[in-house]
């Protein structure tokens, strides 16, 4: 029973996120794949410079974060 209501659940939250995307005009789809490709892009770039002997932080993620939104800013 309670598997059921789970799944049921589940189904509910997936169908309202596909129904999110489905409200959504074609420059806003465009613009959330632009910002996914930014992200990604980052994180490589991060990662590609980043010294493998030392463990990644909250604070280097975050600073990601901050690069990418100062960076959305001035577009």
């Amino acid at each position: 029973m309670a598997k059921q209501k789970r799944d049921e659940k589940q189904q509910q939250e997936e169908g309202a996120k596909l129904n999110f995307l489905s409200d959504l005009g074609h420059v806003e789809k465009m613009e959330i794949c632009l910002a996914i490709a930014d992200m990604k892009d980052e994180m490589r770039s991060f990662l590609e410079t980043f010294d493998s002997s030392k463990p990644i932080t909250s604070d280097d993620i975050q600073q990601v974060f901050d690069k990418l939104k100062k960076r959305r800013r001035m577009d």
